[in-house]
């Protein structure tokens, strides 16, 4: 998830890649595949397939996909949500939702 880059919570894991740590010292480690093909949102039959999805609960929404804009992320043309969550795409096509608390 390039996305992550320059967030809050980025860390840096051995070999200088790019990671989140949460205060349990659970570690999402993010690497480069070579031939990477960017998955297909929402979903097509046939096509590359998302590998991971995460939800980010969030107090306020708009601002999250504000903050989420300025990171480098889109609003998938493809919106499921209403007004519980928007859907969005990190620079390298991986999608993942950002989601109200309440």
């Amino acid at each position: 998830m390039c996305l992550l880059r320059g967030s809050p919570g980025l860390g840096k894991v051995r070999h200088d890649r790019p990671a989140v740590k949460n205060g349990s010292g659970i570690v999402f480690l993010f690497i480069q595949e070579e031939g990477y093909v960017p998955p297909v949102w929402p979903e097509e039959e046939g096509m590359q397939q998302k590998q991971m999805h995460f939800d980010f609960q969030v107090s306020d929404v708009p601002s999250a996909v504000r903050q989420a804009e300025a990171l480098g992320a889109v609003r998938a043309k493809a919106q499921f949500g209403e007004t519980h969550f928007v859907t969005m795409l990190d620079p390298a096509g991986h999608p993942f939702c950002l989601c109200a608390k309440d």
